[in-house]
């Protein structure tokens, strides 16, 4: 199976997901990658019940949406898109979570008045842990981008509203 294959294949899932998503949650997040260094950004959660199966851990599959601007790039802009399906591990007062998706990110710089820029799209490989702060959720997540801008990103941040 190509890496071409497998992002089409959670292109579509998106796509039939989108109609039957549930709860959703949104919220600030800050994100450390090993190539681009900081970046503060937003996310956004969308249930999916039952897109995977009817029951088990795989009935509450959900969509993560994120953007990440990275502030260290001085002469730069930096920034990604992230579209992930995320699936529960279990259940608990930490529920983990694994998941894939894509990656898009662009840099743009102008280097001796020459307008040097650059996108490239990789695959997204990543787990986590949510956990409850009060009466809000909060999340720590590790995400590898392979084939693409092929960094390895910290990401936390908390949510508002849904799951």
């Amino acid at each position: 199976m190509t890496l071409k294959n497998v992002m089409l294949g959670i292109a579509a899932a998106f796509a039939i997901g989108a109609s039957q998503v549930e709860a959703q949650a949104i919220g600030p997040q800050i994100t450390w990658g090993s190539d681009a260094d900081l970046a503060v950004g937003a996310r956004i959660e969308l249930g999916l019940p039952n897109l995977l199966t009817s029951s088990g851990p795989l009935s509450s599959t959900f969509l993560i949406g994120s953007f990440d601007y990275y502030i260290d790039c001085e002469e730069c802009s930096l920034w990604e898109v992230n579209g992930n399906l995320a699936v529960p591990v279990a259940a608990s007062s930490l529920n983990p979570y694994l998941g894939a998706g894509l990656n898009v990110m662009r840099f743009s710089t102008d280097f001796a008045g020459l307008d040097v820029s650059d996108t490239e799209i990789g695959l997204n490989l990543l787990g986590g842990l949510k956990f409850p702060i009060g009466s809000l959720s909060a999340f720590g997540e590790g995400r590898l981008t392979v084939s693409g801008s092929e960094q390895f990103a910290l990401t936390f941040g908390v949510l508002f509203g849904g799951r």
